[in-house]
């Protein structure tokens, strides 16, 4: 699958002024269900696709672009996996194969698009709901003049190319859908963002590289393909490393999975049953005779430690939590595998000084022992001698040593068998975390739950806090335990089921009703924090103010809080931090 963003010079009258020139190029062909289709309509006219293209445009300039053509080129070996079977020319399918091949690429087209628009990183771009486009699924190829048969002269250009030639072509307007947001494929800085006036930061840049693999990606996963060698686009960085590559294990986990580091490349290499060694930056893997090298930092390059959020709600959608807290590495659930990452590396770690004896004052000799000792200028028999003496420079102190030693590193991961992703579970709990997530909810993940009535008291919704549910658990006969870390056992005969109190809380909705004073007290954390940005002369003046001699009571401190404060300008975070400050100063025995 080769998807394509076109220069404006492939595009016909370029693409500054209106679509006409190109949508009527595009009505070349046609054929039964060969129109025009935007995200949520099919069977569009060519005059309506004009008229919303072109009128979608405020803001823009002269010549600024105005819309941009992408087309998505399927091989001939992923054409016939749509189809069903082998054919030599589009012509021999029936009239029912072919309008499913067109549902099937429309349907992939969309998908396409879903990627175009988050791959800009924008908040307000989610999908291709919110980009106008049109595309128009075409079955025909012809010879151009850069083509190496008309170059020898075997054809001539113009002339239709033989076999199947399925691809499709999309318009997709400069503007969104709401005609806010400016989205140019031609900003390549992927990742960047710039301060505009009165909008505060924005993001900007399109990374081409990541959307053709994303599209890849995609078409594997929703038609259960198996990409072959040179199907799959590889990244420029990486497809020289690719090349040098020999061994077709280690090149099909580079080509056809995905890691978040290269640590977790290692161990998928172990799981092929490959010894593993490391020396001086270089992996050598070894297998009956065989094996191969490659250096660390080539290696990461194919480490990609950051998923986009589709596809990391994808997983986080198939994944519970609570089933994996009590399975470990044996969680399999969902087209998702829990694994443990281990490997040994080296960390620094400080040497010691050794005690220098002379410090001590210990004598190291029988003589040294006998001699009277001297007196020093400070000690306490003359105090005089001092009162004028300078002081003795200290030395300065010795840099600190290190020493390498090796330490175990362990974590667990889940590995996605949909799409071949390896992704930490830590960063599944941070994404959650971060994004208002529950990975854990009492109807959809209750099954895990092992304790039969424990599952029916989380099913009732008239139990919502931790307390109706335990007070639930003693009508149906459980003699409830808890622990120093506030855990529960739930004994009934011989029977007994432990549950932590964090789950049970999360079961019950309270990490999500807690979410707001989370927040809060992250702000407070946040404003704590921002003293530290305070320097100069502004600084100083604070600390005097708050911590000089001259305040001689709690309450004088208190009351010059705004005289204080009014030295950095009174910025509120500022302001809560010395609330907090001089609150940790009062004394409430002497206030009384």
């Amino acid at each position: 699958m080769f998807a394509k963003v076109h220069p404006a010079e492939d595009v016909k009258s370029g693409n500054t002024g209106s679509c006409h020139d190109l949508v009527r190029y595009l009505e070349k062909e046609t054929g039964e269900g060969q129109r025009f289709f935007s995200h949520t309509e099919q069977d569009i006219s060519p005059e309506r696709v004009i008229m919303d293209i072109d009128g979608n445009k405020k803001a823009l300039g002269a010549n600024d672009a105005k819309f941009f053509m992408l087309s998505l080129n399927p091989s001939q070996s992923e054409q016939m996996h749509l189809i069903g079977r082998k054919v030599d020319d589009f012509k021999e399918l029936t009239p029912q194969e072919k309008k499913e091949v067109f549902q099937k690429l429309e349907a992939f087209t969309r998908s396409a698009m879903d990627e175009y628009a988050l791959n800009f990183g924008r908040d307000n771009i989610r999908g291709g709901q919110d980009l106008m486009y049109y595309a128009r699924v075409e079955t025909e190829r012809s010879y151009h003049p850069e083509d190496e048969e008309v170059k020898q002269g075997i054809t001539r250009i113009g002339e239709p190319k033989p076999g199947l030639n399925l691809h499709v072509h999309v318009i997709v307007s400069r503007k969104s859908l709401d005609g806010k947001v400016k989205l140019s494929p031609g900003a390549k800085s992927a990742g960047n963002t710039w301060e505009l006036e009165g909008r505060g930061t924005v993001k900007r840049g399109f990374s081409h590289e990541g959307w053709k693999v994303r599209v890849q990606e995609c078409f594997n996963r929703k038609f259960d393909y198996q990409a072959k060698e040179g199907e799959t686009y590889v990244r420029p960085q990486v497809s020289a490393e690719i090349g040098k590559i020999t061994n077709p294990e280690l090149k099909n986990l580079l080509e056809n999975y995905r890691f978040t580091s290269a640590n977790q490349i290692v161990v998928a290499m172990k799981e092929q049953g490959y010894t593993h060694k490391v020396r001086k930056g270089v992996h050598s893997f070894s297998r009956e005779g065989e094996r191969v090298s490659i250096r660390h930092k080539d290696l990461k390059k194919f480490a990609d430690p950051k998923l986009e959020s589709r596809h990391m709600e994808g997983i986080i959608e198939r994944f519970n939590l609570y089933k994996y807290k009590q399975e470990g590495v044996a969680y399999r659930e969902n087209g998702l595998e829990a694994k443990n990452i281990s490997f040994l590396t080296y960390q620094k770690v400080p040497i010691e000084p050794e005690e220098d004896k002379s410090v001590t004052g210990k004598p190291e000799t029988k003589e040294e022992a006998q001699q009277p000792q001297q007196e020093t200028p400070g000690s306490e028999a003359h105090p005089e001698e001092t009162e004028n003496e300078a002081e003795t420079p200290m030395p300065e102190p010795d840099p600190v040593k290190y020493r390498k030693e090796l330490k175990e590193v362990s974590y667990d991961v889940l590995f996605d068998r949909e799409t071949k992703t390896y992704v930490p579970i830590s960063a599944i709990r941070k994404y959650a975390y971060e994004n208002e997530i529950n990975l854990i909810d009492r109807y959809k993940h209750g099954y895990a739950v092992r304790n039969e009535d424990l599952r029916e008291c989380l099913a009732n919704p008239e139990y919502r806090t931790v307390r109706q549910i335990n007070k639930a658990m003693r009508e149906r006969g459980y003699t409830i335990e808890r622990d120093e870390a506030g855990n529960y056992t739930y004994i009934k005969g011989e029977s007994s089921f432990f549950m932590e109190r964090r789950d049970l809380l999360a079961f019950t909705g309270y990490a999500k009703d807690t979410g707001g004073r989370e927040r809060e007290r992250g702000t407070h954390r946040s404003a704590d924090k921002t003293v530290g940005f305070i320097g100069g002369k502004a600084k100083q003046k604070l600390i005097n103010e708050i911590l000089g001699d001259s305040f001689r009571t709690e309450r004088m401190l208190v009351g010059n809080v705004k005289k204080a404060v009014s030295l950095i300008q009174n910025p509120a975070n500022i302001k809560m931090m010395l609330i907090k400050q001089i609150g940790s100063f009062l004394n409430p025995f002497k206030e009384l």
